[in-house]
């Protein structure tokens, strides 16, 4: 906190009820979004549960830079909506790391946000020019002779895609990865092993660390090898990167590499926009809830957390929904299941069974 004795007290208020919401959250509740007709009901029950259950002034739902990061990379048209949607959940609060220790969370209140992001609007910048000069480096070995004709086709698809100029260069090198994964390629007849944990493994998986090294090892590519372009790329952002939010990254790309998480790669800022959701992750994973509707992110957030052993409460909108309503009805539960309905205008909107508190 800042020397602020009004800001402390307010904040000492709060400290116990502080949630982090994924930017698809603010979205969904800006009505900005086309949703599915059972994500609108969700959105709904979801709404009503933060307008009617929820005590914004004992509860701290902060954004960060990389909400604003997110708004950016949408439509200009939606930007003030956007604000005012973030506004009005999180009160003003917003978190960054401490500038002097990175590993620590600052908490503070904005007192004119729209000026705020315009301002973050003008100065902010992205830059991927470490990762051009590496799409470069890639296409010059890639149009060298090959010794084997098996790889003559991957290798024309992948020229395909790191000699596109239109784009981005942290995007090609993730399409890459994915062409060559699912390329089912073979040397000398025997087809190559990718590592690959799935889902059932991991819910499983007493010892997370074991199940991990054992499938590394079971697997044909040579992952000290890949890990060096990520400790290469730590030693770079070290001087502006915490340690905690470097782990982060890291895991996220293990998560990525034994096949738990599939990242959609469907448009120019999809980079762009997977670094931020890590930038997102950085923050959420140190506080006591995070919710998010992005399955992708919230896979990586369940296996860094297992893997961290961290405290954090990982939800979507439905569960976070059932949890609220078990703790409002907590007395009542004691007693037996409960079912409780969304109603608007008299008709039934969505309902959730509430299960006897044991």
């Amino acid at each position: 906190m800042e020397n602020n004795d009004n800001l402390e007290n307010e904040f000492n208020k709060v400290r116990n009820s502080i949630f982090y919401f994924d930017w698809n959250i603010y979205s969904y509740l800006s009505n900005l979004s086309v949703l599915s007709p059972d994500m609108e009901k969700t959105k709904y029950c979801f709404s009503i549960i933060l307008d009617s259950f929820i005590d914004l002034s004992k509860t701290c739902i902060p954004y960060s830079v990389f909400h604003y990061r997110d708004i950016i990379l949408g439509d200009e048209s939606f930007f003030d909506d956007k604000i005012k949607t973030l506004l009005k959940y999180t009160n003003g609060w917003n978190v960054k790391e401490y500038p002097d220790n990175k590993e620590l969370l600052q908490y503070n209140k904005s007192s004119d946000m729209l000026t705020e992001f315009n301002h973050y609007r003008t100065n902010a910048e992205f830059s991927d020019k470490p990762l051009s000069n590496q799409k470069k480096l890639l296409e010059i070995l890639m149009h060298k002779p090959l010794d084997n004709d098996v790889f003559v086709d991957i290798r024309d698809k992948l020229i395909k895609i790191i000699s596109d100029d239109n784009e981005p260069a942290g995007l090609s090198i993730l399409k890459l990865n994915k062409v060559m994964r699912n390329a089912n390629l073979k040397v000398n007849n025997a087809k190559i092993h990718y590592p690959v944990v799935s889902h059932e493994q991991f819910n499983n998986a007493p010892d997370i660390h074991g199940l991990v090294e054992k499938t590394l090892k079971e697997s044909d590519i040579d992952f000290s090898l890949v890990m060096k372009q990520f400790d290469s790329f730590k030693i770079l952002s070290s001087s502006f990167v915490s340690n905690f939010t470097s782990e982060i990254m890291r895991l996220s790309f293990i998560c990525d590499f034994i096949g738990l998480s599939n990242e959609k790669l469907s448009k120019k800022t999809s980079f762009e926009a997977q670094i931020n959701d890590l930038s997102h992750l950085s923050l959420a994973l140190r506080m006591p809830f995070f919710v998010t509707e992005d399955k992708t992110l919230a896979m990586k957030a369940n296996f860094i957390k297992k893997w961290l052993k961290l405290p954090v409460k990982i939800f979507n909108m439905d569960s976070f929904i059932t949890t609220v309503l078990s703790q409002v009805y907590k007395e009542e539960l004691m007693k037996g299941n409960l079912i409780f309905k969304f109603m608007d205008n008299n008709e039934l909107v969505k309902e959730y069974s509430l299960q006897k508190s044991s």
